[in-house]
């Protein structure tokens, strides 16, 4: 039986799930999967710069700048004054942003336990150890190389 083909299956498989995480959460929380993810980092760390949001969603400061927006517009974030360098703007979470962060953590867990279901412990810890070892070759520099 011929192997199968990672790269293909893996790039069918992302846009697949990011298709239907999209649909979910807008869905059930009016918010896109971005616009949740930043909130999840707020609800960490209740106020942050546009600069370091965007180093923890890993996307440019144009993406950041354009989603700070959104957000601020939804009532999820405020814009507030940096207290230790009042010509900086940070964003803060707002009760309503935190509210539909929990929503999200709700959403996560059921899209887990589907994605989890007919698989058994030692199934999913191999998929696991596969998933993490994709995100390594992906940071890995130079050509791929088979040893």
């Amino acid at each position: 039986m011929p192997r199968p083909r990672f790269f293909l299956l893996i790039n069918r498989a992302q846009r697949a799930i990011k298709t239907r995480a999209e649909r979910e959460t807008l869905d059930a929380i009016g918010l896109t999967t971005l616009e949740l993810v930043a909130l999840w980092a707020l609800s960490a760390e209740p106020r942050l710069g546009i600069q370091a949001l965007a180093k923890a969603l890993h996307v440019d400061h144009a993406v950041i700048s354009r989603l700070s927006k959104q957000l601020v517009r939804k009532g999820m974030t405020r814009r507030v004054s940096d207290p230790d360098d009042g010509r900086k703007t940070l964003l803060e979470i707002t009760d309503l942003g935190a509210t539909k962060a929990d929503e999200g953590h709700r959403i996560l867990h059921l899209a887990n336990e589907r994605i989890a279901r007919g698989f058994t412990d030692d199934e999913l810890a191999i998929v696991a150890r596969f998933l993490e070892q994709l995100i390594e070759v992906g940071h890995e520099s130079g050509p791929l190389e088979v040893s």
